[in-house]
């Protein structure tokens, strides 16, 4: 009985130590858990707000950098509005189309053109009440009125030009080689410069300005005019060089350069080109 009494003991102590085990084990697993998913939970919330502030961020540096467009509502509003507000003007680009000017700002222009264009000493006036050779040209030949249509905005012809004699010629030459010449004793003047469809006469070279100079004629005494536009490079008769926008005679036989450029201009008339012939 004792010994049967001690083994029922035993046994039943080690029931309870067996039971108690599980028991702890699984409230520890149970802990573990917890404390893992608190865990996890944690550092799932910590990174959630991580992402926000960046993303946050992110925002804010585009939305700072990028620049403000105002609303075409808002302009309209503004524009027909009543206030004295003044509408900031748009920056204009090259691939904006360009306004064209106004008829009067384009006779504005060819005014001033035309003061500036003094007479020269040795010009006869113009007698009162009488047409410019100028004005009876753009009467009666339509290929000169066209040419002063597209010439206006850089030059315009002064009243005092008159129509050279005939046989009127530049002698064009290049390091002593000569070139075929050049005729000038059809119209009042010529432009000369490196813009291809603004000027009667193109110089292909680097130091010519798009406009360059102008030859003035006046027939009545027989001279010559070279009228340099304010070019850069300037205009040199004989290697002195002409002041810009007046009006210096050029003597016949007199060497007329343009810039840097070698080639230069000889003036001729008919009695001098026949006796060289």
């Amino acid at each position: 009985d004792r010994r049967g009494d001690r083994d029922r003991d035993r046994r039943g102590d080690r029931d309870i130590n067996r039971r108690g085990d599980r028991d702890m084990d699984r409230r520890g697993n149970r802990d573990m858990d917890r404390r893992g998913g608190r865990d996890a939970d944690r550092r799932g919330d910590r990174d959630t707000d991580r992402r926000v502030d960046r993303d946050t961020d992110r925002r804010g540096d585009r939305e700072r950098d990028r620049p403000q467009r105002r609303s075409p509502d808002r302009d309209d509003r503004r524009r027909n509005s009543q206030s004295p507000a003044r509408v900031p003007k748009r920056r204009r680009t090259d691939d904006s189309p360009k306004r064209a000017p106004t008829p009067e700002k384009e006779v504005q222009k060819a005014k001033a053109v035309i003061e500036e264009v003094a007479k020269p000493e040795g010009v006869a006036d113009e007698k009162a009440g009488e047409l410019s050779a100028h004005q009876q040209l753009l009467l009666s030949n339509k290929a000169y009125k066209q040419k002063v249509k597209i010439q206006s905005d850089y030059f315009l012809c002064p009243s005092w030009a008159t129509l050279p004699e005939e046989g009127v010629r530049l002698e064009v030459r290049k390091g002593g080689q000569k070139l075929p010449t050049i005729q000038v004793d059809r119209n009042l003047y010529y432009l000369f410069g490196r813009g291809k469809g603004l000027v009667d006469f193109v110089v292909e070279h680097p130091s010519a300005s798009r406009v360059h100079f102008a030859i003035i004629h006046d027939g009545d005494s027989k001279s010559a005019y070279v009228y340099d536009l304010g070019s850069k490079a300037g205009t040199r008769i004989d290697g002195k060089r002409v002041p810009p926008k007046k009006a210096v005679r050029l003597p016949d036989g007199a060497m007329l350069t343009v810039g840097e450029s070698s080639r230069s201009y000889i003036l001729r008339r008919k009695s001098l080109w026949e006796d060289d012939d």
